[in-house]
């Protein structure tokens, strides 16, 4: 990717012209086409995460918009003029500064992260051992029958949270399911296909973002009984939605005891929970479980379940010495500084024994943490 500007003066500087336009520009005349164009997207770069974060066109599709240049020049001035055109071309690109800046420097690559719970999960179950993202370029066919994941950090089921945070949306992720299910029938057929998704098991954890982050900071007005009830409201349309899709196993995890983790923390002087914040929680996960019930009552052949999540880890701060922590208030990953919010990245100071921390950074259990939780969570669903 390089920016218009920077190219324009390049092609100033070569006799080419003074302004490079667009491709995408709604004004570009035909008589463009053979004298040069911009592809470029301010902000995208080679990883597919910068320019999903920042919401611009990704590499792939600046490529796409390549190839489709090249039929319009061929139609304009014909194979032969086309060919002689491009191959004499100089093509600018720049790469890298923003998937350093902005993608691995504030932490939004999965490589700085312990492994999430729904990961640990399939492994336990024995389905696979690294379930891939959805959108990941490297997805192959063979990914689609076994396990794929839709979920965006950050996301919730307030459409405020993804959109404040520029992350996935609920709706996007339903979305994306959607087309999962057109590719996998594509590749299995329509019985397998079917087959494949009734017998799949589905995780869905919503609420601690919308919670901890929308609601919390005042992004939200309502009384917090109101909120609570909306947001529950918006998980049973979800989980509707994907019963008719075919989803017939699911696990809704219930939140986290926010008021205790590292960020949590902060306004209660780091030394306690804040239990203010953790009754949130708990009034949320408390409506949450009777509306799983609810769906479960009313639609027989659905069998969705309420997983607490809350209690084990709540277990694990309350008394951590036993199973081998030493640390419940601080990150792995940031130390105390977390407790501002503020992303593992590269150049955050790490603990040397994360196994002996309850928490990797401001907001996220350690990997052994979430063995722990996991192995309590196996036990009581089957």
């Amino acid at each position: 990717m390089i920016v218009k500007r920077e190219l324009s003066k390049r092609a100033t500087a070569l006799g080419i012209k003074d302004s490079v336009p667009a491709y995408n520009s709604p004004s570009l005349g035909a008589q463009d086409l053979a004298t040069g164009v911009c592809f470029a997207s301010g902000g995208s770069g080679a990883d597919v995460l910068t320019s999903s974060f920042l919401r611009v066109i990704s590499l792939a599709d600046q490529l796409q918009s390549f190839k489709e240049y090249i039929a319009k020049l061929t139609a304009t001035v014909g194979q032969e003029k086309a060919s002689s055109i491009i191959s004499n071309a100089l093509f600018i690109t720049s790469l890298g500064n923003n998937d350093i800046a902005i993608t691995y420097s504030e932490g939004r690559r999965p490589e700085l992260f312990p492994t999430y719970a729904g990961q640990l999960v399939a492994t336990a179950l024995g389905i696979k051992d690294s379930v891939p993202a959805y959108n990941s370029p490297s997805l192959g066919a063979q990914d689609l029958a076994t396990g794929v994941c839709f979920a965006s950090g950050g996301s919730g089921a307030d459409v405020l949270t993804s959109s404040f945070l520029r992350v996935i949306s609920l709706a996007d992720q339903l979305q994306s399911f959607k087309e999962y299910i057109a590719k996998l029938t594509a590749t299995v057929g329509q019985e397998k296909a079917s087959s494949i998704i009734s017998n799949a098991l589905f995780i869905t954890s919503l609420g601690n973002n919308d919670i901890a982050i929308t609601y919390s900071e005042g992004r939200r007005p309502e009384l917090f009984p109101t909120y609570a009830g909306q947001l529950v409201g918006w998980t049973s349309s979800f989980l509707q939605e994907i019963y008719a899709l075919g989803a017939r196993h699911v696990w809704v995890f219930s939140t986290l005891p926010l008021g205790c983790l590292p960020g949590g923390r902060a306004t209660s002087g780091m030394l306690t929970c804040n239990e203010l914040v953790n009754g949130l929680a708990t009034q949320f996960n408390g409506l949450l479980q009777h509306g799983v019930s609810s769906i479960k009552a009313t639609t027989h052949d659905y069998d969705v379940q309420f997983v607490d999540v809350y209690t084990p880890l709540r277990a694990i701060i309350n008394n951590p010495a036993p199973l081998g922590f030493t640390n419940v208030m601080n990150g792995c990953c940031g130390g105390a500084a977390v407790a501002t919010g503020q992303l593992c990245t590269p150049f955050t100071g790490q603990c040397l024994n994360p196994s002996t921390f309850v928490f990797w950074d401001f907001a996220h259990p350690t990997q052994r943490s979430y063995e722990i939780i996991v192995a309590t969570i196996l036990q009581q669903h089957k």
